[in-house]
């Protein structure tokens, strides 16, 4: 039988913005938001384990079940942050941060997980190659205007001195997989050409 969620969270954000007639001083605007639904679990799930989400139906959801398998290497989320213009291959500091604010659950805390297994994983050959292990960044700060941006304390996933060029993911042990990059002799061309025609035209 199944376990039912112990909490459910929702973090909404703007996703599209129309400036329409002027009134009242200022410019009218029309806007939609995307809503993400944060499940908390009774229990950590297995990396190859296969899971059934039932979704009831009085939600109005598209879908009332969902099968997937969870798999570090992938299974993303955003809780992974990478430079997704990708990396130099050479000896430049390469980390990744891991941090997820979850509306109206908050931050999420990884504490439990510093100390699990980084992995750099190749998309192509699908080789994870451990380099590091979790290791706690800083506490939550103000950034620009003063301002708590990201609004959580911040873990690292370091992988400093991999320097074969590819493209990869980073996976960590119990959470899952970052968005694909590249790393690359030359990654930093395609951004500061598209920058300097930018500037041109």
């Amino acid at each position: 039988t199944g376990l039912p969620a112990v909490n459910s969270y929702r973090k909404s954000k703007i996703n599209g913005l129309a400036e329409m007639d002027w009134g009242a001083g200022d410019w009218n605007y029309e806007y939609t938001k995307e809503h993400h639904i944060i499940l908390e679990l009774p229990e950590s799930m297995t990396s190859g384990n296969e899971y059934t989400l039932e979704i009831n139906s009085s939600t109005n959801t598209d879908s009332t079940s969902v099968t997937f398998t969870y798999d570090i290497f992938n299974s993303r989320t955003e809780a992974i942050h990478t430079n997704l213009v990708g990396f130099y291959a050479d000896s430049s500091i390469k980390a990744a941060d891991l941090y997820m604010w979850m509306g109206d659950g908050g931050a999420r805390d990884y504490t439990d997980f510093e100390g699990n297994t980084v992995y750099v994983y190749n998309v192509t050959t699908q080789q994870a190659i451990p380099v590091s292990t979790v290791t706690f960044g800083q506490t939550k700060a103000t950034e620009t205007d003063n301002r708590y941006m990201i609004q959580s304390d911040v873990w690292h996933a370091d992988f400093t001195g991999f320097f074969t060029p590819g493209t990869y993911r980073i996976a960590i042990e119990g959470v899952g997989c970052s968005e694909d990059f590249e790393i690359s002799e030359d990654i930093f061309f395609e951004p500061f050409k598209v920058y300097t025609q930018g500037f041109l035209y």
